[in-house]
């Protein structure tokens, strides 16, 4: 029973935060190739970074756990 637990224990301890989605105009245009970018709520420290294709589409992935912000920079 113990080994059972100290197997399945590893599975719960790894996690990895996906963020995905479509970056839009006011008038629900995609914006494409914008910056983005995951910074920490306190510190403003930069996570991770990615940019959006010409869809405007954008995927981050993190294995950091907290309180974070997305930041959108586009010209």
């Amino acid at each position: 029973m113990y080994c059972l637990i100290l197997l399945l224990s590893g599975n719960f301890a790894f996690t990895q935060s996906e963020i995905s989605g479509v970056l839009l105009d006011s008038t629900q245009n995609p914006i494409a190739f914008a910056n983005v970018i995951l910074k920490t709520s306190d510190t403003k420290i930069i996570v991770t970074y990615t940019a959006t294709n010409a869809e405007g589409y954008y995927f981050l992935k993190t294995d950091k756990t907290g309180h974070f912000g997305l930041e959108f920079i586009a010209l």
